[in-house]
């Protein structure tokens, strides 16, 4: 079944190639959705796929490299409210 999962994550997350190491993962465990910088210096990330992918995707995301280093993921899953078909950074 389909889920999708809409997280904040907050830390020293914008300027450090986090979107990039996002979107690597998100294709690594054949996810799709989007990530984007927000105004408050958090990155908003959406991935929808089945949810044992997304449960494997969130555990990578948790162990990111330096220098980024995540303090806070807020977290929301549901059913998908629109289907997209790729992994992509916005801006």
């Amino acid at each position: 079944m389909l889920k999708e999962s809409h997280l904040i994550v907050k830390g020293c997350v914008q300027g450090v190639g986090f979107r990039y190491f996002v979107k690597n993962l998100a294709n690594h465990h054949n996810l799709v959705g989007y990530t984007k910088n927000l105004a408050d210096m958090s990155v908003e990330i959406c991935v929808q796929g089945p949810e044992l992918a997304i449960s494997s995707f969130l555990k990578d995301l948790k162990q990111p490299h330096n220098p980024i280093k995540i303090d806070e993921i807020l977290l929301e899953t549901s059913a998908p409210s629109k289907l997209f078909c790729e992994f992509q950074i916005l801006t």
